[in-house]
């Protein structure tokens, strides 16, 4: 009776087991990772994994900072991480739902959401559809619609077998990037591997449908807002078709009326700022704030998750 009483200590000890839970939505288990004190004065922060991640791969190495002064919830989307696929499509309803299902068994009103990638587009979806149930939208890697995708990417998403330019390749996924990816769904998803290309296709189903919002939804967003773009990114800063009403909607279109990007010799393009990271890459910020000083879009020089805890932090 010792040794499973022994090797449940030590599964309890091991990163990202601590904390894990599911809820129940249409009798499908969402898996979740909750960690650090609920409180009722500070809402929790919700994290919202990008596409063929998992929430240990996208966010293990922040959660800890995160929760040193309130509850950070992790969920692990429809055939992610430790949630199986279904079937049925992936679309931002049925990810909704099920995000508002995890939030609803922790009985929690409304949190911080913060998305990277296809979690950036969760996020602005819930706060366009579900804005009772968000204190604060931080968007990392995402736009407001399928145009927001750099046109090659775009024309990936609609062509699997185009071959990727010079200019597109160094900003894909890396090969131990996709190992990461494999080796997520080998450990942790109840279909294994074999279930990454199903899920593939669903997410190249959901980038090539009519998903977006529009500028009348964009401007009824009245809760704090940021956007953060990496300088080698999948997303493109563009000029925003809102008007002056719109505020969180100014920087979730992936651009403020005039961003770092459209002049590089702008001073708010001190990339270099903050000085290189150890691998020698540019950590510089640059901000140009949106219509609120809450509301602002970032660029960032450098890989994002280097400087990820800033950014999420300024967010929230």
């Amino acid at each position: 009776m010792r040794i499973p009483a022994l090797l449940t200590a030590l599964l309890l000890s091991l990163p990202g087991a601590g904390g894990a839970e599911t809820a129940i939505r249409d009798g499908h288990a969402i898996w979740y990772r909750i960690e650090g004190e609920a409180s009722a004065e500070k809402p929790p922060i919700l994290l919202l994994h990008g596409g063929m991640m998992n929430t240990d791969l996208a966010w293990s190495h922040l959660i800890p900072r995160l929760s040193a002064d309130r509850a950070v919830i992790g969920i692990d989307q429809q055939g992610h991480g430790h949630t199986a696929d279904r079937a049925r499509p992936i679309t931002l309803d049925t990810l909704r739902a099920d995000t508002l299902a995890v939030l609803d068994a922790r009985q929690i009103d409304k949190a911080h959401v913060i998305g990277f990638s296809l979690g950036g587009m969760q996020a602005l979806d819930l706060a366009v559809n579900a804005p009772d149930r968000v204190a604060s939208l931080t968007m990392i890697s995402a736009g407001r619609d399928a145009q927001g995708f750099l046109p090659e990417l775009a024309q990936m998403n609609r062509d699997p077998t185009h071959v990727p330019s010079s200019q597109l390749l160094p900003r894909l996924p890396t090969p131990r990037d996709f190992l990461d990816m494999r080796r997520g769904y080998q450990d942790q998803n109840p279909d294994g591997s074999g279930i990454m290309v199903p899920v593939a296709k669903k997410l190249g189903a959901l980038l090539n449908s009519e998903w977006g919002f529009s500028d009348d939804q964009l401007a009824a967003i009245e809760v704090p807002a940021m956007v953060a773009i990496g300088d080698r990114d999948f997303i493109r800063p563009r000029p925003c078709r809102a008007d002056r009403r719109n505020r969180a909607g100014r920087v979730a279109d992936g651009a403020a009326r005039h961003h770092p990007y459209a002049d590089p010799a702008s001073p708010r393009t001190a990339r270099d700022a903050a000085g290189p990271d150890p691998a020698g890459r540019s950590r510089g910020l640059s901000v140009a704030p949106a219509t609120r000083p809450r509301n602002h879009l970032m660029i960032v020089s450098g890989p994002i998750i280097s400087v990820g805890s800033h950014v999420l932090r300024n967010g929230t």
